[in-house]
């Protein structure tokens, strides 16, 4: 947890929350404090509107994948 937590913490991209602390309580377990986003989920929204539009859909995807490959160049997956 801490090993990924630490490297959580170097990923800096926009499709990334970012990672401000970690640690482990006695009491609670591990933690994370992380970047809070305001907005809807994609569940809610396509509960909302229905399914994606494909242009939409496709820049979702999009920057997903530069988030995975910015997390998988620094190792994380």
């Amino acid at each position: 947890f801490q090993r990924e937590a630490r490297i959580l913490g170097q990923l800096n991209h926009p499709a990334i929350v970012t990672v401000y602390d970690f640690g482990i309580q006695p009491e609670c377990g591990p933690f994370l404090v992380m970047e809070y986003l305001n907005g809807q989920t994609l569940r809610e929204r396509l509960k909302e509107s229905g399914p994606l539009p494909v242009n939409a859909a496709l820049q979702m995807i999009a920057q997903v994948l530069e988030g995975l490959q910015q997390a998988h160049a620094l190792g994380v997956v």
